[in-house]
């Protein structure tokens, strides 16, 4: 774990316990230093939501491999990154999934994600997918 006054890296069981925990930590250190509450919220939503399509969707690699968090404050808001070892997963380019009668029925969570970040870059590097998001604590998002 790398805790300096501005980041924070943590990795993390890619599982049920392992999101409630990486809830808490990434929530008090957002508070602790002074960022607004919604920021927090904002950061809570996403990381529940990446961390079920990684226990839900993410394979065994996934479940073997973790799920590292980092945290980073700046200026704009604060940066997200999250990486997982599951199978290859872009979301920023998934098309969402239709019902028999067409309407969409996946890709919700990964919509919600984008109307809470200002900034999403993904990158698959080494077995990872690896997910940076720029979040702020102006009222809307986008």
């Amino acid at each position: 774990m790398k805790d300096t006054a501005s980041q924070i890296h943590w990795t993390f069981p890619a599982n049920q316990a392992g999101s409630q925990d990486a809830c808490a930590r990434c929530e008090a250190w957002i508070i602790a230093r002074g960022l607004p509450q919604r920021m927090a919220f904002r950061a809570l939503l996403i990381l529940e939501e990446l961390f079920t399509n990684t226990v839900k969707y993410g394979g065994p690699a996934a479940a073997a491999g973790g799920v590292r968090i980092a945290l980073e404050a700046r200026e704009a808001g604060v940066v997200l990154r999250y990486g997982d070892r599951g199978a290859a997963f872009d979301p920023l380019h998934t098309a969402p999934v239709a019902s028999a009668t067409g309407n969409a029925i996946g890709g919700q969570g990964l919509r919600i994600i984008q109307s809470l970040v200002q900034h999403t870059l993904y990158r698959r590097e080494d077995g990872w997918n690896l997910l940076e998001m720029t979040i702020n604590g102006d009222a809307d998002a986008r």
